[in-house]
């Protein structure tokens, strides 16, 4: 266990794919990656992670695989209003005529905000209507949109049948942006006496404002998913793991790269969980993917490093110790 969220594990008999700098395919068992300046997940020699990158948060894994890159900071992921929920009381105890507005921010395709404007007017519901009904007037940025009928029942709950049915807020809002057409939802609204007191108000709505990718996590099936600074999560992109018929004829390469040979076959290209290439866990390494020859290079140059420094202290001690017997 290492900690670090770009080290990957495999836990079956599948190797990560990564493309060289000459746009060669190698092959690893060393999941020690990391994000470069350009946000491509690469390996200790350079090399570019492979897998499917997502379109509108799905992967196509029966595409060729592709560069496997983190758009980290990229400003992304604005989507528009498409449902407002609205909840609270309406005040049963006001007289016909009686009106009540509530603002609430919604958003466009392009992630800007707007406003939404809903005015409530309590009305004498016609003979066989619900108990009582309040008239509902909407506007996006001041501009009329739509109106129509929310009734209640005599115990003061919303009644669906009554109402005015699929009650929608349309508005072009220009900027090149779509136009916005919002289904309203009722349901959550009652009627109940509370004396001068409101308290209906927009719950909820799907449109998000415009976000940078913040950090990242990937789970045991490669699947890379990101977190938004606007609160959202989306499917960035899945890794790639390949499988040989014979891997024991793969070529040795530098940093744990293996090169596919004549001796392996074809490599079988697929996700992480399927077939025999096992999953994937991060935030784990290897202990088998240590270079022995490099590693006791390295002991080697510190060992001789220290060694110098050792002597030069040693030297600089016999100086010292010579000019002290020069003063006695």
């Amino acid at each position: 266990m290492t900690g670090r969220p770009t080290d990957l594990a495999i836990t079956g008999n599948g190797f990560f794919m990564v493309r060289s700098g000459g746009n060669r395919t190698g092959y690893t068992r060393n999941g020690s990656f990391s994000v470069d300046v350009d946000g491509n997940m690469v390996d200790n020699n350079g090399n570019i992670l492979q897998g499917w990158m997502a379109v509108s948060g799905a992967v196509d894994s029966a595409q060729p695989v592709t560069d496997i890159v983190i758009p980290v900071g990229e400003a992304t992921n604005a989507r528009a209003t498409t449902n407002a929920r609205f909840s609270g009381n309406l005040d049963a105890s006001q007289p016909d005529g009686t009106t009540h507005t509530i603002d609430s921010i919604v958003y466009d395709s392009l992630g800007r905000e707007h406003t939404l404007t809903v005015t409530f007017t309590k009305v004498d519901p016609p003979v066989g209507a619900g108990a009582s009904e309040w008239n509902f007037a909407t506007q996006i940025d001041g501009v009329a949109t739509g109106n129509g009928v929310i009734a209640f029942s005599t115990n003061g709950q919303f009644d669906a049948a009554n109402s005015s049915p699929n009650p929608q807020a349309n508005s072009a809002v220009g900027g090149g942006a779509d136009p916005l057409s919002i289904d309203l939802n009722w349901a959550g609204m009652t009627q109940l006496s509370s004396p001068g007191q409101y308290s209906v108000s927009l719950q909820s709505q799907d449109g998000v404002e415009t976000g940078s990718l913040e950090r990242f996590a990937i789970d045991n099936f490669g699947n890379i998913v990101g977190s938004y600074s606007n609160g959202l999560t989306e499917l960035i992109g899945q890794i790639a793991l390949a499988d040989f018929s014979n891997p024991e004829g793969l070529e040795k390469g530098s940093g744990g790269t293996l090169w596919q040979t004549s001796n392996t076959g074809l490599p079988k290209i697929g996700t992480p969980g399927s077939g025999s290439r096992g999953q994937i866990n991060a935030g784990s390494l290897e202990l088998s993917n240590v270079d022995m020859s490099t590693e006791f290079t390295k002991m080697i140059i510190a060992q001789r490093a220290f060694q110098a420094n050792s002597r030069v202290v040693s030297v600089m001690d016999d100086v010292l110790q010579e000019m002290a017997n020069l003063k006695r």
